[in-house]
């Protein structure tokens, strides 16, 4: 600087702070590079991306074209027999279905019979102990009356 005709020379704490700024102050260089380095990742992420894009692009036309046809064609065989085998699937369970319920209501029908024998056997020997005691009753009431009937 020039300041009334004299020139200031640098003094060693200005000459220290530039070397300072220059050596360790990497603020401008670093904003630099992570601007490049943003910009490249945007470039080629935009690449990417347009490249997936047509590439999907060109699948999806491929199949709309020729690999719907080829995939019904390959489907066509194995279609046919998942469908028998189904068919014979279904038809088993219900014979299943169909035997376990006649096998259940022959045998509710079965265990009704046993109950109805058991309770008439019940029956039966409910009255027979009944008519012994009825029967005992009366020996009995025929065994005090003839032993008291001479007191009276």
């Amino acid at each position: 600087m020039n300041v009334g005709g004299l020139i200031n020379k640098p003094t060693p704490l200005s000459i220290s702070m530039q070397a300072y700024t220059r050596l360790f102050n990497h603020q401008t260089f670093l904003k630099t590079e992570q601007a490049l380095f943003v910009q490249n990742f945007e470039d080629k992420r935009g690449d990417r991306e347009i490249d997936n894009i047509f590439g999907i692009f060109e699948r999806v036309s491929e199949l709309r074209d020729h690999g719907i046809d080829r995939l019904e064609e390959q489907l066509e065989g194995t279609t046919g027999s998942l469908t028998r085998n189904l068919g014979e699937a279904d038809e088993l369970i219900n014979r299943i279905l169909i035997s376990c319920e006649t096998e259940s209501l022959n045998a509710t029908a079965e265990s009704e019979k046993m109950r109805e024998k058991e309770r008439e056997l019940f029956s039966h020997e409910l009255q027979n102990w009944k008519d012994s005691i009825d029967q005992n009753y009366r020996k009995q009431e025929k065994l005090l009356v003839e032993k008291y009937k001479p007191l009276s």
